[in-house]
């Protein structure tokens, strides 16, 4: 229904991020509500978020697009959605390496 929850803190220093990581599990086919009011709380203007989710069995691609939506003045790197199975080292550290944020 669009709600948007409210979140118990704020981030501290947000200006002194340059990279954020944005992450969810995909709920009733796309982000949880508070994800929005997150994207909508803070200036994403010059920085790069990386989306990334997890999944039981579908919906991941349109989850990622949706934190994409959700912060239009940012830079984004590819995004991750993984399910239960994928959630290990090997293969996060592969899809972080592929987007050039770990050598």
């Amino acid at each position: 229904n669009d709600a948007r929850p409210a979140i118990a803190a704020t981030v501290e220093n947000w200006a002194d991020y340059d990279t954020v990581f944005i992450g969810c599990p995909v709920w009733w086919w796309t982000t949880p509500m508070i994800i929005c009011t997150f994207a909508e709380s803070y200036d994403f203007k010059g920085k790069t978020v990386v989306p990334f989710c997890t999944y039981a069995a579908t919906y991941r691609d349109e989850t990622l697009t949706r934190i994409v939506e959700l912060t239009p003045d940012a830079a984004h790197l590819t995004g991750e959605g993984l399910t239960s199975g994928r959630i290990n080292e090997q293969n996060i550290s592969s899809w972080l390496k592929e987007i050039g944020v770990i050598e």
